[in-house]
Parts: C-alpha cells; structure tokens; sequence
C-alpha cells in the first residue's frame, strides 16, 4: 500500500542569534533504522511553525513495523553545519492505524513535531495537474513607510484533511508559491505541477484551499483572502479572454462564507491534465 508521508511542527526553538536576529529557517530529514534517507522536506525560512509542503512516499505493508527518525534542522546556508533543532521517533503502521492518521512526538523545550500518514491513493484517477494563477483586485494590508506600500503576495494550495466522526478538520499545505513584490494584481509566472496523488489523492472532487499571503520577510507573513475549490473546479474555470478575464475568476473572501465580501479574484490561466 503506497502512503503519504507529512510533517508539520510547532514551536521550535529558535537557533538564530544577535541583537536583530530573524528566526531559523527549519526542513525535515525522514531516515528509516538501517540510516537510508527515505526523503526530506523543503526549508521554510524565518519560521518556528512550519507546515512542510513536500510530500515522502513509502509503501507500507500491512502489520509491519517500520521505525523511522525524523530529523528537525536549521537551513545555515554555506556559513556553517546546520544547526540541529530536534529529533523524533515513529513507527509507521502505528500512526497509519490512528484514528486520525497522525501522530505526534515532543521534541523538547515545548516543540512537537507532527508526522501524518495517509493512504495516496483514494480514486483510481492517475495522472499530474498543470495550474498557472493570478489574482486581481486584492485588498492592500501592508501600508508601508507613509502609507505608500503594497502587499507582497503569494498563493499556497492545501488539501483538506476530514474525520467528521473525530471532530477532526486539517487542511495541508502541498504548494506554496513565490512572491510577486509590491502587487495587488500578481500574475505568477511559476506553472504548478502536481501529481493528482499529491493534489487531491487522484480524486478530483476533493477539497482544496487557495489562500493568498502578503509575505513578510523579518516576520510570520499575514493572511489576505483565501477561496474553496477543487480540481474539477478548476479545470472549468480557465480563463478564455485574456489573464484578466473575470467571466470565470473564484471570488475570495476572508472565510468559507459565501455571504462575505470579496477581497479579490483568482484568475485561472491554466488548470490541464497530463498522463
């Protein structure tokens, strides 16, 4: 059985030191007993609480006890050794068999590190998914030196994560693009390219989150607006007049009501299936 692997963490310990220090700029190392790297993640800079995109694939067999290490360090560049932020152990079957498929390890000084496993899989729907973005009219929430600034955005796409019978709703993070600097009408030039395993476990109804930040760099960056959708939502909703075309742009809003007021529009250049 092909599974997900995920890793989220929260209140790590900073590592970075001075008088206007930032924050450590954290990524994750997956090893299984023999000391086989079985992935990593991104690095997330400037962030004590970071929720790692990359996703790490194993195949699991059933009742089979596979111990891995999960490794926490911070990203230091050519400077130095990157420094170590903590370490976690977890066997694979046992948090597969959670009943939220997740669980969770202390990693000292009050930091925890999460580690999801999730079945890949869950529609026979195979292939990857190409989407270019681009967002118009978006509400400024940066003002700036005399009120002159403009926000900084960038988009993240998450999945949703639901057992309704756990009380239990998690949204995880897959993609997080770059920043378009001193826009409130970004056009991304980066093309997303997903497998749908990664996208939306090969379901196409599956649902999925757009949320778009205004990126900060000496500080955690600030919410701007966000829109509900899914693959197949997407798929309908390219633009056909021009990457201002509004005809089909997803309106965004501040929550998942859709009575709130629109603090913008995502414009879907591409949304293409590819084998």
């Amino acid at each position: 059985m092909k599974v997900q692997l995920s890793l989220h963490a929260k209140k790590l310990k900073n590592l970075e030191k001075g008088f206007r220090r930032g924050k450590s700029d954290p990524y994750a190392v997956i090893t299984l007993d023999s000391g086989e790297e079985l992935g990593r993640t991104e690095t997330i800079d400037n962030n004590l609480n970071p929720d790692w995109a990359n996703i790490i694939y194993f195949e699991l067999q059933e009742d089979t006890c596979v111990p891995i290490t999960v490794q926490i360090f911070d990203a230091n560049g050519d400077k130095k050794d990157d420094g170590d932020m903590g370490v976690a152990t977890f066997e694979l079957w046992d948090v597969f068999r959670d009943d939220i498929h997740m669980k969770e390890e202390d990693l000292g000084d009050g930091a925890t590190v999460y580690l999801r496993v999730e079945e890949s899989q869950k529609s026979d729907t195979a292939g990857n998914f190409l989407l270019q973005l681009r967002a118009l009219n978006l509400v400024n929430i940066e003002s700036g030196l005399f009120g002159t600034g403009r926000s900084d955005p960038f988009f993240e796409i998450s999945k949703k994560i639901s057992y309704p019978d756990k009380g239990f709703v998690y949204w995880q993070r897959i993609y997080r693009s770059e920043r378009v600097s001193d826009s409130l009408n970004p056009l991304w030039e980066e093309q997303v390219f997903l497998s749908l395993e990664a996208l939306c476990f090969g379901d196409l109804d599956w649902p999925l989150r757009i949320s778009i930040y205004d990126d900060n760099k000496r500080r955690k960056s600030d919410f701007m607006s966000e829109t509900y959708t899914t693959a197949k939502d997407l798929l309908e909703s390219v633009a056909v007049k021009g990457n201002a075309d509004q005809e089909k742009a997803l309106t965004l809003r501040v929550d998942d009501n859709e009575t709130s007021a629109s603090k913008g529009l995502i414009v879907v250049l591409k949304a293409e299936l590819h084998e």
